[in-house]
């Protein structure tokens, strides 16, 4: 669908601002080598006929192990006000069949307003595959299941909503809130998530600035030649969604960048 807008990635909304396309996913797989079979399999997406783009996640652990994960959202991204959250066929069950199958090997009696499918080396060997359905169970609240490729599926009571209706998380570690904030300083675009049982924790953070952003990629030490290529690329005409996972000891767990999985428009 053509618009002069980009769609930001965390509530997928369109806004006036530029966002990160495929071209911050490209440098990223390029300077970090990552096998030739990743950019293949993103090329492919992006030449597929959808309405609307996918979203993707770079994701990098404590450790320097690297994922992906792809988005595909039922939400109308053309909604004036993010927290309205309502499902539209965004992405229709035939074209989640196009990308992969198993997308739609299970289905749910409740609205799906997200899939999202985790891209690792797991996924291309086929040794396991892993789709995470987001549900909403209350006015701004997602609950989460996660289904395997070997049929079990593990309800992981994993909620996310904006960062004030979790003050625990906020008071018991007042360190990640702070650095939150530092990032973004708007509770209404700032979420929490809690995983595992409440042992992991997310801030994720939309719309930061040109500037804030390297000062991620710096602080969360991802590679001095990425960094680089970002400042060559980008400006500060963009705003960027970023997140961090931490577990319950207060200790990083890993980071994300997102962005959208469509081509660098022409200027």
């Amino acid at each position: 669908m053509e618009t002069d807008r980009n769609i930001q990635l965390i509530c997928y909304t369109y806004i006036s601002d530029k966002t990160p396309l495929y071209d911050m996913l490209s440098q990223f797989l390029s300077i970090y080598e990552c096998p030739p079979m990743y950019a293949e399999f993103f090329q492919t997406l992006m030449k597929m006929p959808l309405s609307f783009p996918i979203g993707y996640a770079i994701k990098q652990t404590a450790l320097k192990e690297i994922s992906f994960e792809l988005y595909f959202y039922q939400l109308d991204p053309f909604r004036t006000n993010h927290l309205q959250m309502y499902v539209v066929p965004t992405f229709t069950r035939e074209s989640l069949q196009q990308i992969d199958p198993f997308l739609t090997h299970t289905t749910w009696e409740e609205d799906v307003f997200i899939l999202s499918l985790n891209i690792d080396e797991a996924y291309f060997t086929k040794s396991q595959k892993q789709v995470t359905y987001y549900f909403l169970t209350g006015p701004i609240y997602f609950y989460t299941h996660k289904v395997c490729s070997e049929g079990k599926t593990f309800f992981q009571n994993s909620d996310y909503s904006l960062a004030y209706v979790y003050p625990e998380v906020i008071q018991n570690y007042p360190e990640w809130y702070e650095r939150a904030c530092f990032y973004q300083s708007n509770q209404k675009d700032m979420f929490i998530g809690s995983k595992d049982y409440q042992e992991r924790f997310g801030y994720y953070l939309q719309k930061i600035s040109y500037e804030r952003f390297l000062h991620f990629l710096e602080e969360f030490q991802y590679s001095p030649i990425f960094i680089e290529a970002c400042k060559q690329h980008f400006n500060d005409t963009y705003v960027f969604d970023v997140g961090f996972d931490f577990w319950k000891d207060g200790t990083l767990a890993k980071t994300m960048l997102y962005g959208i999985l469509q081509p660098t428009k022409s200027s």
